[in-house]
């Protein structure tokens, strides 16, 4: 009896033996899958190039043997640069890596895809070697980091844009470094420079006091009749020479032939005079101030000799600030003093 059912075209509980399953396409058999195209390993090669790390330049795969035999130890540049200036030894690697990349870009055989990105390095390179600007180079590093985030290019390129992103990353610490040294620098001279300007504008402000007193002393003496006191003395030297009983000069009673002073005693002449050497003294500090505030030339002057002049002169004290100002602006020569040579030793 048959037990197949008549519903049923096949019996479900019969299994058909093995067979193989073939398309219209002879070559695409599921056992014998068609091989997929692989890029030779001349091509990978080509544009795949290592790091030295004694040169810092990039070998191509195909010369490591030659160049490990040749180059064993760090190079001097490479040393230097990186004892004396960090920066540009940063600067020195991304050099090699921008030249490597155009020496890839010009390959006939390179993928579109590969070029475009390579293009994009180079372009970035070239900014990054020709700015200093932190913001500019920030920029760059996200430019840089969306690339490696949806990258599609070989192996290799992709090697290149992390090495480029690392580089730029290590050239915004340095910089950053060197601007906080710099700042740094620049806020300890400010500080001396206050403490300097504040010292002068103490020592202005006391000449200043004493050179209003010293004004009021001169305006005190000039006030007075010199003439008439110098008459009324010689009528007492006279009288009392008078009385002197050989009635010569040469008598016991000796006076200061020199003329009578205003001020009274020599102390106060001495004190007055002091005074006066304060005055003209604080008149040059004030013009040195004036030629450091506008960072102008200040000449060597010797204020002794000036004051000397002076006095040899008989320049009266309100023409000083004249006398003082033309000397600063157009020094004469007897004034001026040469800074002293230093003295060679000589072995006898």
């Amino acid at each position: 009896m048959n037990n197949v059912s008549p519903l049923f075209e096949i019996n479900p509980f019969y299994t058909p033996p093995p067979s193989t399953i073939r398309f219209a396409d002879s070559n695409n058999c599921l056992r014998h899958p068609k091989k997929l195209d692989i890029k030779p390993i001349e091509d990978f090669e080509s544009i795949l190039n290592i790091l030295c790390i004694n040169c810092q330049e990039l070998i191509n795969v195909s010369k490591i043997d030659y160049h490990s035999k040749l180059c064993i130890h760090p190079s001097e540049k490479v040393l230097q640069l990186e004892k004396d200036n960090e920066i540009e030894a940063v600067r020195f690697k991304i050099t090699n890596l921008k030249n490597v990349l155009e020496e890839i870009a010009l390959k006939p055989k390179l993928n579109p895809c590969d070029k475009n990105y390579i293009i994009v390095l180079i372009r970035n390179s070239l900014t990054v070697l020709n700015t200093r600007n932190l913001q500019v180079l920030e920029n760059i590093i996200d430019s840089l980091n969306t690339i490696l985030y949806s990258f599609k290019g070989s192996l290799c390129i992709r090697i290149y844009t992390e090495r480029f992103t690392s580089l730029v990353a290590q050239l915004i610490g340095y910089l950053i470094i060197e601007s906080n040294l710099n700042t740094q620098i620049l806020g300890k001279k400010n500080i001396f420079k206050d403490i300097e300007i504040k010292s002068l504008q103490e020592q202005v402000e006391y000449y200043k006091s004493r050179a209003e007193i010293l004004q009021k002393v001169v305006v005190k003496t000039q006030n007075m009749k010199l003439p008439e006191i110098n008459r009324k003395v010689e009528a007492i030297r006279s009288e009392l020479g008078s009385l002197s009983p050989s009635g010569s000069s040469n008598s016991s009673i000796l006076f200061d032939e020199r003329p009578f002073s205003p001020m009274g005693s020599s102390d106060e002449e001495n004190k007055n005079q002091e005074e006066m050497k304060k005055y003209f003294y604080s008149l040059c500090l004030k013009q040195k101030i004036n030629l450091s505030t506008n960072k102008k030339y200040k000449p060597n002057l010797s204020i002794s000799k000036m004051l000397q002049d002076v006095i040899d002169k008989n320049i009266p004290p309100e023409n000083w600030q004249d006398f003082v100002s033309t000397q600063f602006s157009n020094p004469d020569r007897k004034f001026v003093e040469q800074k002293p040579q230093r003295r060679s030793l000589r072995h006898k």
